[in-house]
């Protein structure tokens, strides 16, 4: 009885695998000059035709999967990132197939000239089956998720970098910016970067009546005599800017007792952000962060 619902268990396969066979036909007829679709109409035809079901199935699934091996080690030369790792994880996964092809055929060859390595089949091959499908699933699902994966990555970075520029500006009254709390538990990390570069960004904004030039003039000297490049420098200085105009905020004091201040807030693109809020920690910066209170001349700084 169990040799029986086996047999017919094959039968079931094969039939389905003809009819997928019979389905691709058009599609065969319309793209003839494709080499992996012949290949795959090839294996299915094979696999179908249970009379030929065993030597012809293995030989023809070892030579699709040795020409798609071959196929993926060459696409992954051509492209680079998660794309280039999936067609790496695929191509040894197919090459794993074709051993287990090969393991099968050495059984059945066996069989058919009288000896005995059924072994092979029951004991060698099936051990190949699950790294083959391990790799086969990560080598389609590397491609997917890696680009998915690799802007988290980018965006939990960044989110990180413009941590000590939150921290000095959220404090900042913003009047008509609406602040929305976004749970990090629950919200995609690039959305709680935009929050953050928008609260930012409004922030800045308001601080512009606070904003004096000469903090800057006198900022950006020290940090040139530090040493510092001229790009780091001017960071540096829009970073001192805004941290005294900042406290000068908090503080309450009144925009009209300042010294003459910049009309418009700096007009820096997105990635900018990182820069200035690395240039908070500079030593020009924190040194003179540390006076005692923001409201006296700090253009005097030396």
């Amino acid at each position: 009885m169990a040799s029986e619902a086996s047999s017919v268990g094959f039968y079931i396969c094969g039939a389905l695998l003809l009819m997928v066979w019979a389905l691709k036909i058009p599609v065969l007829l319309r793209r003839r000059h494709d080499p992996l679709l012949r290949a795959a109409c090839l294996l299915l035809f094979a696999a179908g035709q249970l009379m030929f079901l065993i030597v012809l199935y293995l030989v023809a699934q070892a030579v699709a999967m040795m020409a798609a091996s071959t196929l993926c080690w060459r696409w992954s030369r051509e492209v680079g990132g998660s794309l280039r790792a999936g067609p790496r994880i695929l191509a040894p996964a197919y090459l794993i197939i074709v051993s287990y092809d090969v393991i099968r055929l050495i059984a059945v060859a066996a069989r058919r000239t009288g000896h005995d390595l059924d072994y092979l089949d029951d004991r060698v091959s099936v051990h190949l089956a699950a790294p083959a499908c391990l790799l086969g699933a990560l080598g389609f699902a590397v491609p997917l998720l890696g680009p998915r994966l690799a802007e988290n990555a980018s965006s939990v970075r960044q989110f990180r970098q413009l941590a000590p520029l939150w921290q000095t500006v959220r404090d900042v009254p913003t009047p008509g910016a609406v602040r929305a709390s976004l749970p990090w538990w629950h919200t995609p990390p690039a959305i709680l970067l935009t929050g953050r570069k928008t609260a930012i960004y409004d922030a800045i904004l308001a601080l512009a009546p606070y904003r004096d030039s000469k903090v800057r003039e006198a900022a950006y000297c020290a940090a040139l005599r530090h040493g510092e490049e001229e790009h780091r420098a001017a960071a540096a200085a829009d970073a001192a800017v805004i941290a005294v105009a900042a406290a000068t905020a908090v503080d309450g004091s009144s925009p009209a007792a300042r010294r003459p201040h910049l009309p418009h807030p700096p007009t820096r693109p997105e990635q900018d952000l990182i820069p200035l809020s690395r240039a908070l920690t500079s030593p020009v910066v924190q040194q003179l962060r540390q006076r005692p209170t923001p409201s006296q001349k700090a253009a005097t700084y030396e």
